[in-house]
């Protein structure tokens, strides 16, 4: 409990839903202050998370239509899939900017284009890649279409919580936001810190492309380490997460993640200068053989750590034609 700009106290809930993927339940958080009960994310849109979320809120003394706003902190199906059910239910949808097109299913094919090319031009075979892409799609079953009424802007307050500012927190997902309190120093972090595990900084398509094969793909690891160290600058409490428990000493867990993404650098180095040249995909496998299945994650990771080591001038891209489109190895400089 915490108290609000208008001196009432304001209380906060966790609300933990079921998801379907391996990460485990997702945190909704309920706030209430006065009369106005504000929900941030809402689980996926599955009717295990539906008659959870719904259970939860009872125990508040609540229905689904007494919600005064849902906030989305980023557009992760496991976090907005119930948008659309709250949405026609008379609930307001708020969300940063370009959160949308993750909620109309506008962008779900052009999305589909740019990680089938990506794939393919970073060595992953045509079969892994006609499978990833079609989890990557089936997850839009999860939720069904829904709009955002008012769109956050970042650096002000949020209307409906006007004591907290809205932070812009690129990395895990390029349109992504968390709520600060800069009095108590509380921060609901969305999936840029997590308690238990680090965050994957996931490839994303720029979204100004005509087609989704000729979009450019976003340096999201690069982006992400840069948002952990302004991070570092705001006196932060308390973090709210998008999965696992509430926790405490946000700085020391940036540090502890920022000093796990060098220490894997360097093995990622190691490997490149050990083989001369390799793929992303190869690299991925190697690096990550329990996981190879998820081809999303382990190339974000990976292209993440090339895109760094590309930056210190320890390695370089070389293109080759292939059978229909370019194929990209990795080599060492020098």
């Amino acid at each position: 409990m915490t108290s609000s700009a208008h001196g009432t106290a304001l209380q906060i809930r966790r609300l933990e839903l079921p998801t379907p993927f391996p990460v485990g339940p997702v945190n909704a958080y309920l706030i209430r202050e006065s009369s106005q009960a504000v929900l941030i994310d809402c689980g996926p849109g599955t009717e295990e998370a539906r008659h959870e979320l719904t259970r939860l809120l009872a125990q508040e003394g609540l229905t689904p239509q007494d919600l005064s706003a849902v906030i989305l902190t980023h557009g992760h199906v496991d976090h907005v899939g119930q948008a659309s059910w709250l949405q026609n239910l008379g609930v307001p949808v708020l969300a940063p900017k370009h959160v949308d097109t993750w909620l109309d299913g506008k962008f779900a094919a052009y999305r589909g284009e740019f990680f089938s090319r990506l794939y393919q031009v970073q060595g992953v075979p045509v079969g892994e890649v006609d499978r990833s892409v079609g989890d990557l799609q089936a997850l839009n079953r999860l939720m069904r279409p829904a709009e955002v009424d008012v769109t956050l802007e970042y650096g002000k307050p949020c209307p409906v919580l006007p004591q907290f500012e809205v932070v812009h927190v690129p990395g895990h997902a390029q349109h992504a936001l968390a709520l600060w309190n800069p009095v108590t120093g509380e921060f609901f972090a969305g999936d840029q810190l997590l308690p238990h595990i680090s965050s994957n900084a996931l490839i994303e398509p720029e979204l100004d492309a005509k087609r989704g094969q000729e979009a450019k793909r976003t340096k999201s690891l690069l982006q992400y380490r840069k948002n952990l160290a302004s991070l570092q600058e705001l006196d932060i409490s308390t973090v709210y997460p998008g999965h696992g428990a509430v926790f405490e000493e946000a700085h020391q867990l940036i540090q502890t993640r920022l000093a796990e993404q060098e220490q894997r650098l360097d093995h990622f180095l190691t490997r490149v200068r050990e083989v001369g040249s390799v793929s992303a995909y190869r690299l991925a496998v190697d690096y990550f053989p329990r996981h190879k299945e998820q081809t999303s994650l382990i190339m974000s990771e990976t292209l993440g750590y090339l895109d760094w080591l590309k930056v210190l001038g320890e390695v370089e891209e070389q293109r080759e034609s292939g059978a229909n489109v370019e194929v990209v190895s990795w080599i060492k400089r020098g």
